[in-house]
C-alpha cells in the first residue's frame, strides 16, 4: 500500500491527466514464502503459499450531458447564430469517454525450502504455490452526445445556410488487464542442519577496496538447477516443476592489489564490486560500466588476490584528434593525436578509407572523388611517438599520382581502443589539397 498521501494524489492526478480511470492504488499482495524441517515418516501436511489476484481497473466515466463537459457540469449547447449568420454551422462535439484503468498484476506465488532426511518423505507435502491472476482491466466509458441544431437549416439575403448536428463523442479505451504472478519455486536441502546465509557481493568505492587492511569475506551456498518438482511431492501440488537443490557452500577471503600505472587516486572515489561467481572465481566490476580494466586474481593459502593492472575510462582513450601534416606522395603522412594521453595504457589499431580528387585546388571547382584504399593501415606503416601516431598513408597500395600536387584528399579514420576485453570505434576525418 501506499504510505504517503500525497503519493496518492500524485497518481490520481497523472491517471486524469492521461484520462484513465483512477482505480485503487494497491501493492499487489505475494504469497508468503515458508522453511520446514521433516522428521523421518512426517505426517501429510497442506502448505498454502498462494498469490492473490490483482484488483479489477476502474470503469471509465461516462459522459451523459450533451456537448463537451469535461467537468461534468452541462454545457449550453445554444446557438445564437443559428437561423441567423450567414454561413453554415456545426454545433460542437459531444466529449469523450474516459478510459478504463488498468488492472493489477497477480500476486506471486511463495518459495517453499525444504530441509528432509529421506527423499521419499517429500510425498507427504502437498503444497499450492500457484501465482494469482491478473486483475481484468475496466471498461472504457460513453462518450455523449453532440449538441443538436434548434433548426436544419435558414435563408439570408436569398440563400440557404445548413446547421450540422455535433458528433457523439468516442467510447473510451478499456484498461489493460495485470499480468499475471509467477509460480513459487521449491528448494531443498538434505539434511537437519540450517545452512547460514551467504554474502557473496561487497561493493564500496576502490579506495576503501585497494587500501582495506582486513581481507574482505565472501561466501556463495551454491544450488543445481533440476526439474521435477511436480513428482516429488503430493500429487496435484502447484509449484513450478523446476527446483534448486543445495549442493555446497563456498568461503573465500580477497584482497585488493592496484597495479596501474595510473595514480589510485584518479579512480578511488569510483564505486567497485567484488563477487563470489559460482565457479569459485571472484568477479570485480566498476558501477561505471565506461570504465575498462586488466584484473588478474592469483589463489592462494592466504586468499584470493584481485591485482588491478590497469584502468581508464573510455572517453579519455577515445579522444584522438587529427594532427597536421606537409609532406606528400609516397611520403605523405598523416598524424593522428591522442589527447587522452592513454596510449601507453591501451592498445590502438587503424583502418583508413582513401578518396581523392583533381580539382587542383581551383576556387568553385569540384572534383568526382575515387576511393584508391579501404582496409586495415599495417603496423608497418605506424609509427608512435608517445601520444601521437604518425600513419605513413603514401606506403599504402595506392595509385602513384594519389598524393601528387593539387589533388584534393578526404582520408576517413576508423581507430579501434581496446583494453583487456573492451573495445571502442573512432572516427575521424581528414580533408586537404595537397600542395
Amino acid at each position: 500500500m501506499l504510505k504517503s498521501p500525497w503519493k496518492v494524489v500524485w497518481i490520481g492526478s497523472l491517471l486524469l491527466a492521461m484520462g484513465h480511470a483512477v482505480g485503487p492504488v494497491e501493492a499487489r499482495q505475494d504469497g508468503p514464502s515458508r522453511t520446514i524441517f521433516l522428521e523421518s515418516r512426517p505426517s501429510p501436511q497442506s502448505i498454502d503459499l498462494s498469490g492473490s489476484d490483482g484488483y479489477a481497473g476502474a470503469d471509465g466515466k461516462s459522459r451523459s450531458h450533451y456537448g463537451d463537459d469535461d467537468d461534468d457540469s452541462t454545457t449550453s449547447c445554444s446557438n445564437h447564430e443559428v437561423g441567423k449568420a450567414a454561413k453554415n454551422i456545426t454545433m460542437s462535439s459531444g466529449a469523450n469517454g474516459e478510459a478504463g484503468g488498468n488492472g493489477g498484476p497477480g500476486g506471486n506465488g511463495g518459495n517453499l525450502t525444504i530441509y528432509y532426511q529421506n527423499r521419499s518423505d517429500l510425498k507427504q507435502i502437498f503444497v499450492d504455490a500457484s501465482p494469482g491472476r491478473g486483475g481484468p482491466g475496466g471498461r472504457g466509458g460513453r462518450g455523449s452526445r453532440g449538441c443538436r441544431c434548434p433548426q436544419s437549416d435558414w435563408k439570408v439575403d436569398g440563400k440557404t445556410y445548413h446547421c450540422t448536428n455535433g458528433k457523439r463523442g468516442s467510447r473510451g479505451l478499456n484498461g489493460s488487464p495485470g499480468a499475471d504472478g509467477r509460480m513459487g519455486q521449491l528448494r531443498l536441502i538434505a539434511g537437519t542442519t540450517p545452512i547460514a546465509g551467504d554474502n557473496p557481493f561487497s561493493r564500496m568505492t576502490l579506495e576503501k577496496l585497494a587500501t582495506s587492511t582486513k581481507p574482505i569475506s565472501l561466501s556463495l551456498n551454491r544450488w543445481d538447477r533440476q526439474r521435477g518438482a511436480l513428482s516429488l511431492l503430493q500429487a496435484n501440488s502447484r509449484i513450478d516443476d523446476e527446483y534448486l537443490e543445495y549442493r555446497d557452500r563456498l568461503e573465500k577471503t580477497a584482497t585488493v592489489q592496484w597495479r596501474s600505472k595510473s595514480a589510485l587516486s584518479d579512480y578511488g572515489s569510483q564505486l567497485a564490486s567484488l563477487t563470489l561467481q559460482n565457479n569459485g572465481k571472484i568477479g570485480f566490476e566498476f558501477d561505471d560500466q565506461q570504465l575498462w580494466s586488466v584484473v588478474e586474481q592469483v589463489d592462494s593459502s592466504k586468499g584470493t588476490a584481485v591485482a588491478i593492472d590497469a584502468v581508464v575510462h573510455q572517453r579519455d582513450a577515445l579522444r584522438l584528434t587529427p594532427g597536421i601534416t606537409d609532406q606528400r606522395d609516397r611520403n605523405f603522412t598523416l598524424a593522428v593525436i591522442d589527447s587522452g594521453a592513454k596510449s601507453d595504457v591501451v592498445s590502438t589499431q587503424f583502418a583508413v578509407t582513401i578518396k581523392t580528387s583533381n580539382s587542383y585546388g581551383r576556387p568553385g571547382a569540384f572534383g568526382n572523388f575515387t576511393t584508391h584504399y579501404e582496409g586495415v593501415v599495417p603496423a608497418a606503416a605506424v609509427k608512435r611517438d608517445y601520444n601521437r601516431f604518425l600513419l605513413n598513408l603514401g606506403s599504402l597500395p595506392v595509385p602513384e599520382d594519389t598524393f601528387k600536387t593539387g589533388n584534393d584528399v578526404e582520408v576517413e579514420i576508423k581507430i579501434v581502443r581496446s583494453l583487456g576485453s573492451r573495445s571502442a570505434t573512432q572516427t575521424i576525418d581528414w580533408s586537404g589539397t595537397v600542395y
